[in-house]
Protein backbone atom coordinates (compact mmCIF):
# COMPACT_ATOMS: atom_id res chain seq x y z
CA UNK A 1 0.00 0.00 0.00
CA UNK A 2 1.64 3.18 -1.08
CA UNK A 3 1.95 6.34 1.14
CA UNK A 4 -1.23 8.33 -0.62
CA UNK A 5 -3.75 5.56 -0.30
CA UNK A 6 -2.76 4.92 2.83
CA UNK A 7 -3.73 8.29 4.26
CA UNK A 8 -6.88 8.21 2.01
CA UNK A 9 -8.11 5.14 3.89
CA UNK A 10 -6.69 6.71 7.25
CA UNK A 11 -9.40 10.07 6.86
CA UNK A 12 -12.44 7.20 5.70
CA UNK A 13 -11.35 5.18 8.52
CA UNK A 14 -11.17 8.16 10.81
CA UNK A 15 -14.61 10.04 8.98
CA UNK A 16 -16.03 6.29 9.77
CA UNK A 17 -16.97 6.14 6.24
CA UNK A 18 -15.12 2.86 5.06
CA UNK A 19 -17.19 -0.33 4.12
CA UNK A 20 -17.07 -3.08 6.45
CA UNK A 21 -14.84 -5.43 4.69
CA UNK A 22 -12.73 -2.83 3.37
CA UNK A 23 -12.68 -1.42 7.38
CA UNK A 24 -11.45 -5.24 8.04
CA UNK A 25 -9.10 -5.43 5.63
CA UNK A 26 -7.49 -1.88 6.18
CA UNK A 27 -7.17 -2.96 10.47
CA UNK A 28 -5.72 -6.29 9.12
CA UNK A 29 -3.35 -4.81 7.50
CA UNK A 30 -2.09 -2.13 10.14
CA UNK A 31 -1.47 -5.34 12.82
CA UNK A 32 0.11 -6.70 10.25
CA UNK A 33 2.53 -4.21 9.36
CA UNK A 34 3.67 -2.61 13.15
CA UNK A 35 5.18 0.62 11.10
CA UNK A 36 1.99 1.70 9.56
CA UNK A 37 0.19 0.36 12.60
CA UNK A 38 1.92 2.64 14.72
CA UNK A 39 1.53 5.48 12.27
CA UNK A 40 -2.06 5.26 12.29
CA UNK A 41 -1.93 5.53 16.11
CA UNK A 42 -0.52 8.92 16.39
CA UNK A 43 -2.74 10.02 13.20
CA UNK A 44 -5.55 9.04 15.31
CA UNK A 45 -4.26 10.61 18.30
CA UNK A 46 -3.70 14.35 16.59
CA UNK A 47 -7.64 13.56 14.61
CA UNK A 48 -8.91 13.49 17.78
CA UNK A 49 -6.60 15.89 19.66
CA UNK A 50 -8.44 18.35 17.30
CA UNK A 51 -11.72 18.45 18.73
CA UNK A 52 -10.31 18.75 22.64
CA UNK A 53 -8.56 22.12 21.84
CA UNK A 54 -9.90 25.03 24.51
CA UNK A 55 -11.18 27.61 22.06
CA UNK A 56 -9.38 30.84 23.21
CA UNK A 57 -11.64 33.44 24.42
CA UNK A 58 -12.12 36.75 21.10
CA UNK A 59 -9.41 39.02 21.05
CA UNK A 60 -11.37 41.60 22.35
CA UNK A 61 -12.27 40.35 25.30
CA UNK A 62 -9.04 38.82 26.26
CA UNK A 63 -7.55 42.32 26.36
CA UNK A 64 -10.62 43.85 28.32
CA UNK A 65 -10.14 41.33 31.03
CA UNK A 66 -6.02 41.90 30.17
CA UNK A 67 -6.24 45.63 31.22
CA UNK A 68 -8.42 45.01 34.04
CA UNK A 69 -5.60 42.86 35.65
CA UNK A 70 -3.24 44.88 34.64
CA UNK A 71 -5.18 48.14 36.16
CA UNK A 72 -5.95 45.69 39.11
CA UNK A 73 -1.71 44.63 39.82
CA UNK A 74 -0.70 48.20 39.35
CA UNK A 75 -3.35 49.70 42.22
CA UNK A 76 -2.06 46.95 44.33
CA UNK A 77 1.24 47.27 43.44
CA UNK A 78 1.13 51.32 43.74
CA UNK A 79 -0.78 51.04 46.84
CA UNK A 80 1.42 50.31 49.95
CA UNK A 81 4.20 53.25 48.33
CA UNK A 82 1.37 55.77 47.99
CA UNK A 83 0.79 55.03 51.68
CA UNK A 84 4.07 54.80 52.37
CA UNK A 85 4.81 58.12 50.50
CA UNK A 86 2.05 59.81 52.67
CA UNK A 87 3.32 58.52 56.30
CA UNK A 88 6.54 60.02 55.16
CA UNK A 89 5.62 63.15 54.84
CA UNK A 90 3.03 63.41 57.48
CA UNK A 91 5.99 61.84 59.80
CA UNK A 92 8.59 64.15 58.59
CA UNK A 93 6.55 67.30 59.49
CA UNK A 94 5.92 66.07 62.92
CA UNK A 95 9.56 64.96 63.63
CA UNK A 96 9.68 68.86 63.21
CA UNK A 97 6.88 70.08 65.38
CA UNK A 98 7.35 67.20 67.92
CA UNK A 99 10.93 65.96 68.21
CA UNK A 100 11.99 67.59 71.52
CA UNK A 101 8.82 67.37 73.20
CA UNK A 102 8.48 63.30 72.81
CA UNK A 103 12.06 61.91 71.12
CA UNK A 104 10.51 58.48 72.47
CA UNK A 105 7.49 58.64 70.27
CA UNK A 106 9.73 59.94 67.42
CA UNK A 107 12.52 57.29 67.75
CA UNK A 108 9.46 54.27 67.94
CA UNK A 109 8.07 55.72 64.38
CA UNK A 110 11.53 55.85 62.57
CA UNK A 111 11.57 51.96 63.31
CA UNK A 112 7.70 51.19 62.43
CA UNK A 113 8.94 53.41 59.48
CA UNK A 114 12.29 51.48 58.90
CA UNK A 115 10.50 48.20 59.74
CA UNK A 116 7.47 48.63 56.66
CA UNK A 117 9.85 49.72 54.44
CA UNK A 118 12.34 47.01 54.72
CA UNK A 119 9.17 44.80 54.35
CA UNK A 120 7.69 46.36 51.16
CA UNK A 121 11.46 46.40 49.51
CA UNK A 122 11.73 42.49 50.42
CA UNK A 123 8.44 42.02 48.73
CA UNK A 124 9.01 44.14 45.35
CA UNK A 125 12.37 42.21 45.54
CA UNK A 126 10.71 38.60 45.46
CA UNK A 127 8.60 39.82 43.02
CA UNK A 128 11.08 41.12 40.79
CA UNK A 129 12.74 37.55 41.08
CA UNK A 130 9.85 35.75 39.94
CA UNK A 131 9.23 37.97 37.41
CA UNK A 132 12.93 37.19 36.42
CA UNK A 133 12.45 33.11 36.97
CA UNK A 134 9.06 32.92 34.36
CA UNK A 135 11.28 35.25 31.84
CA UNK A 136 14.03 33.54 32.08
CA UNK A 137 11.78 30.13 31.23
CA UNK A 138 10.27 31.51 28.61
CA UNK A 139 13.27 32.28 26.80
CA UNK A 140 14.80 29.26 27.21
CA UNK A 141 11.68 27.23 25.88
CA UNK A 142 12.07 29.80 23.32
CA UNK A 143 15.44 28.75 22.00
CA UNK A 144 14.55 25.48 22.05
CA UNK A 145 11.59 25.28 20.31
CA UNK A 146 12.89 26.95 17.67
CA UNK A 147 16.44 25.04 17.94
CA UNK A 148 14.65 21.34 17.73
CA UNK A 149 12.39 22.66 14.70
CA UNK A 150 15.24 22.52 12.62
CA UNK A 151 16.37 18.90 13.50
CA UNK A 152 16.69 16.70 10.76
CA UNK A 153 14.54 14.46 13.29
CA UNK A 154 10.70 14.32 12.81
CA UNK A 155 10.79 12.85 16.78
CA UNK A 156 12.47 16.72 17.88
CA UNK A 157 10.35 18.18 15.59
CA UNK A 158 6.85 17.07 17.26
CA UNK A 159 9.05 17.83 20.53
CA UNK A 160 9.45 21.21 19.45
CA UNK A 161 6.01 21.74 18.77
CA UNK A 162 4.55 20.26 21.51
CA UNK A 163 7.02 22.24 23.57
CA UNK A 164 5.31 25.48 21.88
CA UNK A 165 1.77 24.46 22.98
CA UNK A 166 3.36 25.49 26.71
CA UNK A 167 4.26 28.89 26.10
CA UNK A 168 2.83 31.17 27.86
CA UNK A 169 2.26 33.69 24.88
CA UNK A 170 4.40 32.65 22.46
CA UNK A 171 6.15 35.88 20.39
CA UNK A 172 6.61 36.17 16.73
CA UNK A 173 9.12 34.22 15.98
CA UNK A 174 7.86 30.85 17.44
CA UNK A 175 4.57 31.60 15.70
CA UNK A 176 6.39 32.24 12.45
CA UNK A 177 8.73 29.27 13.21
CA UNK A 178 5.42 27.28 13.76
CA UNK A 179 3.86 28.37 10.63
CA UNK A 180 6.70 27.36 8.18
CA UNK A 181 6.84 23.69 10.09
CA UNK A 182 2.88 23.51 8.87
CA UNK A 183 3.18 24.67 5.56
CA UNK A 184 6.91 22.74 4.86
CA UNK A 185 7.61 19.86 7.16
CA UNK A 186 8.14 16.83 5.55
CA UNK A 187 6.31 14.72 8.37
CA UNK A 188 2.46 14.69 8.09
CA UNK A 189 2.43 14.56 12.01
CA UNK A 190 4.76 17.41 12.61
CA UNK A 191 2.30 19.36 10.57
CA UNK A 192 -0.48 18.23 12.72
CA UNK A 193 0.66 19.23 15.44
CA UNK A 194 1.82 22.37 14.44
CA UNK A 195 -2.38 23.15 13.40
CA UNK A 196 -2.98 22.04 17.48
CA UNK A 197 -0.09 23.92 18.83
CA UNK A 198 -0.82 27.67 17.09
CA UNK A 199 -5.05 26.78 17.47
CA UNK A 200 -3.80 27.41 21.02
CA UNK A 201 -2.69 31.07 20.23
CA UNK A 202 -6.24 31.73 17.97
CA UNK A 203 -6.81 35.02 19.52
CA UNK A 204 -3.80 35.98 18.47
CA UNK A 205 -5.06 38.13 15.36
CA UNK A 206 -1.51 37.13 13.37
CA UNK A 207 -2.62 33.53 13.93
CA UNK A 208 -6.04 33.63 13.43
CA UNK A 209 -5.86 34.79 9.96
CA UNK A 210 -2.35 32.85 8.64
CA UNK A 211 -4.61 29.73 9.74
CA UNK A 212 -7.21 30.53 7.30
CA UNK A 213 -4.51 31.69 4.75
CA UNK A 214 -2.97 28.00 4.98
CA UNK A 215 -6.18 26.16 4.17
CA UNK A 216 -6.12 26.76 0.61
CA UNK A 217 -2.18 25.92 0.34
CA UNK A 218 -2.79 22.37 2.16
CA UNK A 219 -2.06 19.07 -0.14
CA UNK A 220 -2.84 16.81 2.56
CA UNK A 221 -6.34 15.37 2.91
CA UNK A 222 -6.11 15.50 6.41
CA UNK A 223 -4.45 18.90 6.73
CA UNK A 224 -7.79 19.81 4.72
CA UNK A 225 -9.95 18.13 7.10
CA UNK A 226 -8.24 19.30 10.52
CA UNK A 227 -8.39 22.94 9.45
CA UNK A 228 -11.70 23.05 8.60
CA UNK A 229 -12.64 21.55 11.37
CA UNK A 230 -10.55 24.26 13.41
CA UNK A 231 -12.23 26.73 11.50
CA UNK A 232 -15.66 25.44 12.39
CA UNK A 233 -14.82 25.46 16.26
CA UNK A 234 -13.30 29.18 15.87
CA UNK A 235 -16.13 29.76 14.02
CA UNK A 236 -14.50 31.71 11.49
CA UNK A 237 -16.17 33.41 8.46
CA UNK A 238 -12.66 33.81 6.75
CA UNK A 239 -12.22 30.99 6.47
CA UNK A 240 -15.17 29.74 4.32
CA UNK A 241 -13.57 31.31 0.41
CA UNK A 242 -10.53 29.22 1.29
CA UNK A 243 -12.48 26.36 2.05
CA UNK A 244 -14.45 27.29 -1.28
CA UNK A 245 -11.42 27.12 -3.00
CA UNK A 246 -9.99 24.14 -1.96
CA UNK A 247 -13.10 22.70 -3.10
CA UNK A 248 -12.79 23.70 -6.94
CA UNK A 249 -9.93 21.76 -7.45
CA UNK A 250 -9.80 18.40 -9.19
CA UNK A 251 -7.09 16.74 -6.70
CA UNK A 252 -9.15 17.11 -3.39
CA UNK A 253 -10.42 13.79 -2.95
CA UNK A 254 -14.80 14.16 -2.42
CA UNK A 255 -14.93 12.56 0.42
CA UNK A 256 -12.86 15.77 1.64
CA UNK A 257 -15.04 17.80 -0.48
CA UNK A 258 -18.01 16.28 1.22
CA UNK A 259 -16.76 17.09 4.47
CA UNK A 260 -15.60 20.66 3.35
CA UNK A 261 -19.32 21.49 2.34
CA UNK A 262 -20.14 20.37 5.78
CA UNK A 263 -17.69 22.63 7.68
CA UNK A 264 -19.22 25.60 5.53
CA UNK A 265 -22.89 25.10 6.81
CA UNK A 266 -21.99 24.77 10.38
CA UNK A 267 -19.86 28.24 10.08
CA UNK A 268 -22.89 29.79 8.46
Amino acid sequence: MDRETFEQNVIRYLLSELEPEKKTKFEDFLSKNRKYGQLFDELQKMWNGVSDIEVPQPSDEMQRRFYHMLQTEKETKEFPWNHVIKEIKGQVSKFFLFKRKVPLAYGIMILGLGMVLGYLFNNLKTNNEEVMVNSGIEEIREKLVLTLLKQPSAVKRLEAVNEASRMQNANHKVIEALFITLENDPNINVRLASVESLSRYASNPEVREGLVRSIAEQESPMLQIVLAKLMVKLQEKESIEPIERLLERDDVDDKVKQKLRESINLII
